[in-house]
């Protein structure tokens, strides 16, 4: 029996040691991919980070996650590696991570999410309740509204985050979460919200995907609904499930928004609170159009749309190249005294040059919504941007990953693929303009 014992421990050792001996050739193999100058090599390299599920490689992938100098693309790429991971050595590091710091970094609260941790649950509440950090709540709050059997305490915290001075970003997610828990008290909560123009559409839905039923718009209508229906069993149809019949329902709220005469750009309606405009002004915009150019056709629709526009919304806009945010404050009210600014400021942009649209929204980000709370993008371009389409596309899903914005796209004088896919990302429409 001791022989036996003493055979199967050598070659207990004999198999860890092959397995040592693997990870030091990968690693060292991917040192060599991370130091490389093009940014595509480096986040293959992450990437492959997937084929060593354990300890030591999650390691690493949280020390790129953590790391200032990370890129954005790195950073995405190394939190969905870390997702990935199943092995028990692997999730019981992170879940270390985030149980212990309830700030850490949002993309390892997004891998963790992931990782389906038997006690997942504990650490996003424990988030809910104490974390500081807009993007770390935003995470766990939308994983908390897929598991629909949640505590009281936990659904009251998050009306209490979603009635507070919470970021757009983590309301947005609380109404998206009270539409997947099966708590029944949340009806009066979401049909309040009809009055916020900017939470009103998705209040809806979450009350749809409650109630398995659809009154309507109107406020008193789903209250007297409530009143006489408060013992009704939650339907909580998941939120991937319920986007999936939400096309046809855009396409009607968007013709319905054109007949009730609501503040549009170029047909699209403009939405949300905080607003940024990430508009094109390279030399291909003196192309014809309507009788003029395209960059007169662009001032002429931003100026009728500034004049409809209400003082309740806030607003900026960046044009590239040549990224510059106006105002320098980043966003401001929309009274007339800033519009008239605003609109002077319009009539001196002039086109010329390339279209850096990776530089102008990674300005956009870093400069304007990580400090101004913008809730939504709007994105206007005629032409590709100067780097290949798909990196500037996984780039803007990058940045745009702690933020949930929405970033509605409009592609100018042409049928882009690009803008389509990036509004796809991010929430949003695509709208041409032939």
């Amino acid at each position: 029996m001791k022989k036996i014992l003493v055979c199967i421990l050598c070659l207990y050792t004999f198999s860890l040691s092959i397995a040592d001996d693997g990870w030091k050739d990968f690693y060292k193999e991917a040192r060599r991919g991370l130091r490389s100058k093009i940014s595509a090599d480096r986040v293959n390299t992450i990437k492959s980070f997937a084929e060593q599920d354990h300890k030591d490689s999650a390691t690493v992938l949280v020390g790129l996650i953590s790391k200032r100098s990370t890129s954005p693309e790195e950073r995405l790429a190394a939190g969905e590696t870390l997702g990935k991971f199943k092995s028990e050595d692997a999730l019981k590091y992170v879940y270390t991570i985030v149980s212990k710091n309830v700030n850490a970094a949002p993309a390892i609260v997004r891998a963790f999410a992931e990782m389906n941790h038997e006690k997942a649950n504990l650490v996003f509440a424990n988030i809910l309740f104490r974390a500081k950090g807009s993007a770390q709540l935003t995470a766990a709050i939308n994983a908390i509204g897929k598991k629909s059997e949640q505590s009281e305490k936990v659904c009251l915290q998050i009306i209490a985050r979603l009635k507070g001075k919470s970021f757009q970003s983590v309301k947005k997610a609380c109404v998206r979460a009270l539409g997947g828990i099966a708590y029944t008290k949340s009806v009066p909560v979401l049909a309040e919200l009809f009055e916020d123009r900017l939470l009103s559409e998705l209040a809806h839905d979450s009350l749809k995907r409650l109630t398995g039923k659809d009154i309507g718009l109107s406020k008193s209508d789903w209250l007297k609904w409530y009143e006489g229906n408060n013992g009704f069993t939650p339907a909580n149809k998941q939120l991937e499930e319920f986007q999936k019949n939400k096309e046809v329902a855009t396409k009607a709220e968007k013709k319905r928004a054109k007949e009730a005469g609501e503040t549009q750009f170029f047909g699209v309606t403009i939405e949300g609170k905080n607003v940024l405009f990430v508009l094109d002004k390279s030399g291909s915009m003196v192309a014809p159009a309507y009788g003029s150019t395209r960059i007169q056709v662009l001032k002429n629709k931003f100026k009728e749309m500034l004049d409809g526009l209400s003082e309740e919304i806030s607003t900026a806009v960046v044009f590239f190249p040549g990224s510059k945010v106006y105002p320098a404050s980043g966003v401001k009210k929309a009274d007339a005294a800033y519009k008239t600014k605003l609109k002077k400021y319009i009539d001196k942009i002039g086109p010329g040059g390339s279209t850096p649209i990776s530089h102008a929204m990674q300005y956009a980000f870093e400069k304007v919504v990580s400090k101004r709370d913008i809730d939504t993008i709007y994105l206007l371009s005629d032409g590709q941007p100067n780097n290949p389409p798909e990196q500037v596309r996984k780039l803007i899903q990058a940045l745009n990953a702690d933020s949930y914005l929405e970033i509605h796209t409009i592609s100018f004088g042409m049928t882009s693929k690009f803008l389509k896919d990036v509004a796809a990302d991010n929430n949003g429409t695509y709208t041409e303009i032939q």
